[in-house]
């Protein structure tokens, strides 16, 4: 299962093999807040394909998720990361804290 998107280092280089290998979720996001690539572990614990998510919101994707639009916006205007929850009860009970850095 690979993850879907273009990654921003490009997809030949290390750091993309380590994203597409962990276990742990891992998203990039443009300044509209829309999903430019999803590794396999978002894949797997959002319980939806890839493409779901590409060009899209989160909460276009999910709307009844409880996400942390003003922390990315935050930021983005200060690039400091931040910690945030985001959880769901659709389509199956999700509840994740998360770490967002700017790139």
């Amino acid at each position: 299962m690979n993850g879907e998107g273009h990654f921003p280092e490009g997809n030949d280089l290390p750091a993309h093999h380590l994203v597409e290998g962990t276990l742990a979720p891992i998203v990039v996001l443009d300044t509209q807040l829309r999903h430019l690539y999803v590794n396999p572990a978002w894949v797997e614990v959002s319980g939806l394909p890839a493409s779901a998510f590409l060009g899209r919101t989160l909460g276009e994707v999910l709307p009844d998720l409880r996400r942390p639009d003003d922390v990315l916006r935050d930021v983005l205007k200060d690039g400091q990361p931040r910690e945030a929850t985001i959880s769901a009860s659709k389509p199956r009970a999700m509840n994740w804290l998360t770490s967002w850095r700017p790139h």
